[in-house]
């Protein structure tokens, strides 16, 4: 993706890496060590899509650190509407297609 390709030195390789590697269609899908790497990489994909003329948005994570780090309105619908101090995070599964 050119945003990347654009955008990598001053963002970093590993928000270039998710937003060239880690897309299927139209959303995103990462697994990091920490919450911290996941905080960093959201905020720095944020900012180098913005800069491209994207916005990520609806986004969701198993971490209630990572999810108090993410505006309300950039969270997915199911999470909006959670106390993120007392309610039990939803189980949200994934699929992976193989196309041959």
């Amino acid at each position: 993706m050119k945003t990347a390709d654009d955008n990598e030195l001053e963002f970093g390789s590993d928000a270039a890496k998710f937003v060239k590697n880690d897309f299927y269609i139209d959303d995103g899908l990462k697994s990091v060590p920490t919450a911290a790497e996941a905080i960093q990489l959201i905020n720095s994909s944020k900012a180098m899509c913005i800069k491209g003329g994207f916005k990520l948005h609806k986004f969701l994570s198993n971490s209630k650190e990572v999810l108090a780090a993410i505006s309300p309105e950039e969270m997915a619908g199911s999470i909006k509407i959670l106390n993120l101090s007392k309610d039990s995070l939803p189980i949200e599964r994934t699929w992976s297609r193989v196309v041959c």
